[in-house]
């Protein structure tokens, strides 16, 4: 249905995505577009195995919008050798959960 929501949830927060969001997004993860979604990707591959945080994800591309991160790395997790974890930003050097890709 047109306009119909999404709910994820996950870390015990639920966020609100538009099907077409969601589809938005998976098109651009498969195409390597220049999206908000493609350029969250690429960084995150840029660092090489190097965790990073949401806040510094936000910074480093200059988002508006903060939760564009959250939603992204969330989905981003356990996909295609991304994955999320408790651990140490290699940018800040903050404890938080971080995304990293791992080469397979």
């Amino acid at each position: 249905m047109a306009g119909e929501c999404v709910w994820r949830h996950g870390f015990g927060i639920a966020s609100r995505l538009s099907r077409a969001a969601s589809r938005a997004y998976r098109a651009d993860a498969m195409t390597g577009g220049t999206t908000i979604a493609g350029q969250i990707e690429r960084l995150i591959v840029r660092l090489d195995g190097a965790g990073v945080c949401e806040g510094c994800v936000t910074d480093r591309l200059g988002l508006s919008i903060p939760a564009q991160a959250d939603v992204v790395t969330r989905a981003l997790g356990g996909t295609r050798g991304f994955e999320r974890t408790r651990d140490i930003c290699t940018l800040c050097g903050n404890g938080r959960t971080v995304t990293r890709h791992r080469a397979k």
